[in-house]
C-alpha cells in the first residue's frame, strides 16, 4: 500500500516524550534516497528537448520550402511555437541585460586587486566596491543601475 509515494515498508515507530508516564507513538516516513542524476517527472512539462543543431536544421529546411511548420515540428520533435519563433526571428536576443563595465575596465579592477594582494593589502568585496563606485565617479559616467554609483553585492 502506498500513499503519497510513502510505503509500510520505509515507516518508521518513533516515540515521542520518551520521558513522560504516557506512551505516544508515531509513524514518520523513512527519508527517501535523493536520485544521483536528476529525472524528470512523468507529467512534468518538457522544457527545450532539442538541440540547437536540430533546430537550425528544422529552419533551414523549412525555409528551403521542403518542410511545412506541422511537419518540420512532427519530424524533429522541436514544438511548432519554438520553430515559428526561430523562424520569425523572435525571442533569439541575448538573455539578461548589458554588462556595465566593460572587459578592459574588469581587467584593470583584477590587476588592481592583484597588485593589493601582493603589497599585503587583500581587498574585501566591499573594498571592490568602493573602488569600483571611486572609478565610476573619476570618470563621470552615472550609472542607472546603481544607487548613488555604488554597485550591489551581485
Amino acid at each position: 500500500m502506498s500513499f503519497r509515494g510513502v510505503t509500510l515498508d520505509n515507516l518508521k515507530l518513533v516515540q515521542i516524550y520518551p520521558n513522560r508516564s504516557f506512551k505516544c507513538f508515531v509513524l514518520l516516513p523513512g527519508l527517501p534516497k535523493m536520485p544521483r542524476t536528476y529525472q524528470r517527472r512523468v507529467c512534468a512539462r518538457k522544457y527545450k528537448d532539442y538541440t540547437d543543431e536540430s533546430l537550425r536544421e528544422a529552419v533551414t529546411t523549412m525555409k528551403q520550402k521542403n518542410l511545412t511548420l506541422r511537419e518540420a515540428s512532427a519530424r524533429f520533435g522541436i514544438p511548432k511555437s519554438s520553430l515559428s519563433n526561430a523562424l520569425n526571428g523572435k525571442h533569439c536576443g541575448e538573455i539578461g541585460r548589458n554588462m556595465v563595465f566593460d572587459i578592459e575596465e574588469e581587467e584593470l579592477f583584477v590587476a588592481y586587486l592583484v597588485t593589493m594582494s601582493t603589497f599585503g593589502f587583500p581587498l574585501t568585496m566591499f573594498d571592490l566596491r568602493c573602488v569600483a563606485k571611486s572609478y565610476l565617479d573619476r570618470i563621470g559616467r552615472e550609472e542607472k543601475h546603481f544607487k548613488n554609483n555604488f554597485p550591489g553585492y551581485e
